[in-house]
């Protein structure tokens, strides 16, 4: 099933969008940008002796909001961060994503987050010698009943006279906690294959533990996410389904393509590339 209509979310709601502007709190945090539905804000590290900044996205939702995933679902916003003066040489890299959760609205699938998250990333090109200020703009959808377009400008500030606090540090770090982990003989996809029916089989090893439930999302061209297995057969820790991908463009060729599969069971979450 593909669910996936974030672009056509953003054209809708791009009139509603709720922007603010935050700048620095102190060296390594800026101040909270608000909104209807929560606020964020930008907490930094120290720059490494590679010049790179570990930082991360901090979205705070209020009671019954929720915020999405890099694939949102039905009708949803991806989350976005860059740099908003190119020409400063600074780069906004490796954006990652927690393990989201299946969200029913009604009939709607959202794929995405109904506590509050750190989206954690890098920040490159800088100079660990020198002060850096470096301006980024983040934008997020919040949704309730309807989805909110959230956009924030922050300024960031920091160098060889700021240094991260250790609570800073422990958010940064226990977001990374919960991000998908690597595959490994205890958990992993043992074989995959696209069928002419335009159907992917899949072939699991499941974690000790896993019970007789499991998550699982497939993701492909941007905007395309399916979260619905069928014709499960599963016996013990091994589990074979399959994942309708029939929502694809017709001239869509899954030959040479690049996707991904997020599974989630027994309280653990991998993430597998996968090449057709």
């Amino acid at each position: 099933m593909r669910i996936s209509r974030s672009l056509q979310a953003l054209s809708i709601f791009a009139s509603l969008s709720v922007f603010g502007t935050a700048t620095s709190g102190n060296a390594t945090v800026t101040e909270w940008a608000e909104s209807e539905g929560g606020r964020m804000r930008v907490v930094t590290l120290d720059v490494d002796q590679h010049g790179m900044l570990q930082a991360g996205l901090e979205i705070e939702l209020k009671p019954g909001w929720i915020t999405y995933w890099r694939e949102p679902g039905e009708a949803g916003i991806p989350p976005h961060i860059e740099a908003s003066s190119p020409d400063s040489g600074v780069t906004v890299q490796s954006l990652v994503f927690p393990v989201p959760k299946l969200i029913m609205n009604g009939e709607m699938r959202d794929i995405g987050y109904d506590q509050s998250v750190l989206l954690p990333f890098k920040l490159g090109a800088f100079d660990p010698s020198k002060e850096i200020s470096a301006k980024l703009s983040a934008f997020i959808g919040v949704c309730q009943n309807i989805c909110i377009p959230f956009q924030a400008e922050f300024e960031i500030n920091v160098g060889r006279s700021s240094k991260a606090t250790l609570d800073e540090r422990q958010i940064i770090e226990t977001a990374y906690k919960k991000l998908p982990q690597q595959p490994d003989d205890n958990f992993k996809v043992a074989s995959y294959a696209h069928k002419r029916d335009n159907t992917v089989t899949f072939d699991v090893r499941l974690p000790e533990g896993a019970g007789e439930t499991f998550e699982v999302y497939l993701t492909g061209p941007n905007g395309y996410a399916f979260s619905s297995p069928s014709n499960i057969k599963k016996t013990g820790r091994h589990a074979v389904f399959d994942m309708d991908v029939s929502g694809l463009p017709k001239r869509f060729r899954m030959p040479g393509s690049n996707w991904r599969v997020l599974i989630k069971a027994g309280g653990k979450a991998i993430e597998s590339p996968l090449q057709f």
